[in-house]
């Protein structure tokens, strides 16, 4: 921070120790991933200013807007029917996939409170690790019922294993 803000860097934190500061800060962003603290960083080559640390925290984790984490969870779940999605974070993912089936039958204003418990959930839930911070691969659903078939000299081939193996279970 000293080399991209210099004296307004110094005018701030110069009168205090070095170390009280670097302790300070240091602790403070303790509960911070390293994406979250490098998102703070680069949030910072557009301030003209030096932030606080208070400031800091909020551009390493900005304040979430959760009826657009709730849009875009609606839209990257339909995109995911047919493996199209691209998702912001996975904590939305993650929210998502704790409404299921309430995510798409019910406006934003019905679930709101459910929606923002699942979001916090998902988030501290990466945070601590019971989650993990990747949108898992699409995985292929088995046919609906009767929209595939095999041919008749197929099923009776693996119908006669099944028999054999149920024989020989028996005979033991």
């Amino acid at each position: 921070m000293e080399d991209r803000y210099g004296d307004l860097w110094a005018a701030r934190y110069g009168a205090f120790p070095r170390s009280r500061v670097m302790r300070t800060w240091a602790q403070d962003l303790a509960d911070m991933t390293p994406d979250e603290v490098t998102r703070g960083v680069n949030a910072c080559r557009d301030r003209k200013f030096p932030p606080t640390l208070p400031e800091f925290r909020e551009l390493c984790r900005p304040a979430l807007d959760y009826e657009r984490a709730f849009i875009e969870a609606v839209e990257q779940m339909r995109k995911r029917e047919i493996g199209e999605d691209k998702w912001s974070c996975a904590a939305v993912y993650w929210a998502g996939c704790k409404l299921g089936c309430d995510l798409r039958a019910h406006p934003y204003h019905a679930i709101k409170g459910r929606w923002h418990a699942a979001l916090d959930d998902a988030i501290q839930g990466i945070r601590d690790g019971s989650l993990p911070d990747v949108v898992p691969q699409r995985l292929e659903a088995l046919p609906s019922p009767g929209t595939t078939s095999v041919p008749p000299e197929v099923a009776r081939e693996r119908l006669a294993a099944i028999r054999e193996q149920l024989t020989a279970k028996m005979a033991a």
